[in-house]
């Protein structure tokens, strides 16, 4: 478990977004510049939040909870942001009204079947009064624009083994169903999205169009990384046919003639009670 920081002056998380719909944070310092405050129909708001369009929020601890050591770089790292390895399917040891904000994102390949419910319920006990929880996650069946993507590519054929392996134990409609998943825990003020998320670079529209080549490197290597164990070790495929479908399927996926996606599902809630899952507490109480 994480120690709470030991000291409040612990910068402003800065959130905005980058490339390929995500979200890029950083720190900055509490000067004169972000403590600016304007008031417009009468809310405040930092005024350097809304000429540099980001979202800053004081915070004095941020924990961790399974992030992948290939994105952390302790050089670049804060004193009050904490990396915790532990079993999301089991129920989340943090005390309740603890914070003030959790970012749960791509879990839907680990966390179980069967724990979705209880796993939306922890979250919720967690928050504090009028806390928030952002979730993101990938639907992995590819589907094409134009309706090019038939059942004979490789591509098709590796979401549909990728969802028949991952029912066996989890529960690959997950992305879809976080919203009445998270309603049914208690959650109010539920705005769920479904983004479409380009596998390569083929949209007409500039934004989406970089999104998709940003994003192209990224679907070549998940299609082998998620795939391996699930279609190797459930499925039984030799890995001479894993390599084969990995091969096909990613020279479809960069094929912009197909002009294939996937789907992208942010949901923002808030709680009743109270954004690999990001916890953090805030100065303010």
């Amino acid at each position: 478990m994480a120690s709470k920081a030991q000291t409040e002056d612990a910068g402003l998380v800065k959130s905005r977004h980058s490339g390929a719909y995500g979200l890029h944070a950083d720190t900055e310092e509490l000067n004169d510049e972000v403590r600016e405050t304007f008031t417009h129909h009468n809310r405040t708001y930092q005024r350097c939040a809304i000429d540099r369009k980001i979202y800053l929020v004081p915070v004095d601890e941020v924990i961790g909870v399974d992030v992948s050591p290939h994105h952390y770089n302790p050089d670049e790292s804060v004193e009050n942001l904490y990396l915790n390895i532990d079993n999301l399917n089991m129920p989340l040891q943090f005390h309740s009204n603890h914070f003030d904000l959790v970012n749960s994102r791509l879990l839907a390949g680990g966390i179980d079947r069967t724990r979705w419910h209880g796993y939306m319920r922890d979250i919720l006990r967690c928050l504090r009064v009028n806390g928030w929880c952002q979730m993101v996650e990938i639907d992995f069946n590819a589907q094409s624009d134009n309706g090019t993507l038939t059942d004979g590519h490789a591509l098709r054929q590796w979401s549909d083994k990728y969802i028949r392996a991952m029912s066996q134990n989890k529960n690959p409609e997950a992305p879809r169903r976080l919203a009445h998943w998270m309603r049914h825990a208690g959650f109010v003020d539920v705005e769920e999205r479904m983004l479409p998320l380009p596998m390569c670079g083929w949209s007409e529209n500039q934004r989406d169009f970089d999104i998709g080549a940003a994003n192209q490197e990224n679907v070549r290597l998940l299609l082998g990384s998620l795939a391996l164990y699930p279609f190797t070790e459930l499925l039984g495929m030799t890995i001479t046919e894993f390599h084969v479908l990995v091969a096909q399927a990613r020279a479809e996926a960069s094929n912009p003639a197909l002009k294939v996606r996937t789907r992208f599902c942010p949901y923002s809630r808030m709680s009743k009670t109270g954004w690999p899952a990001m916890l953090m507490k805030s100065t303010s109480k």
